[in-house]
């Protein structure tokens, strides 16, 4: 008979050991969530600000730039060294949110374009003119997209491109006490 050996352990050895790889897995996942943890804190605060200008461009283009969002957009932007090309349908608005700008932020050229792009009728109007209008200034390093009201806009070589939109209409279609404004998004 060939000699086996039989290795026995007894009941506490096998718990120590079983105590010892849980414990070690528990280890080693909080250990991930922690290098996740310092990961994020990291990047969301103590990284450098990206060079806007030199990744996209000099000039930002903010459709719907007199209210909300893309005002808040605009004012961030400018506040970065950008110039701004601000879009919006009221000319009154677009004169006081570029005078507000200008006051705070003299070195950011702007210029100001008055569409309405619900009034296009789906012909390409509204962005003919503004291209017009970008261009009547003389050419500019379009860099930036700020795109609050759906406007298509063409490829090029660099450049970013931030969609703004609402799922109010779609993702839930009833919301209580703002019926109008879903229904204004569908």
């Amino acid at each position: 008979m060939v000699g086996r050996t039989v290795i026995t352990c007894s009941e506490s050895e096998l718990q120590r050991f079983l105590i010892i790889i849980i414990a070690s897995l528990g280890f080693l996942i909080l250990l991930k969530h922690f290098i996740f943890f310092l990961s994020w804190i990291l990047h969301t605060f103590l990284r450098s600000e990206k060079d806007l200008i030199g990744t996209y461009g000099s000039w930002a283009l903010i459709t719907g730039a007199t209210d909300g969002i893309g005002k808040a957009f605009a004012l961030g932007l400018a506040r970065r060294g950008l110039n701004l090309i601000l879009v919006s349908r009221s000319s009154g608005k677009l004169r006081s949110v570029s005078e507000e700008i200008r006051a705070e932020f003299p070195r950011s050229e702007i210029r100001t374009v008055e569409i309405d792009f619900s009034d296009d009728g789906g012909g390409g109007g509204g962005m003919k003119r503004l291209r017009e209008a970008v261009l009547d200034g003389g050419a500019v390093d379009l860099g930036i997209l700020v795109n609050n009201v759906g406007i298509t806009y063409p490829e090029a070589r660099r450049g970013a491109i931030v969609n703004i939109g609402s799922g109010a209409g779609i993702v839930v279609p009833s919301h209580p006490l703002y019926a109008i404004y879903g229904a204004t998004k569908a």
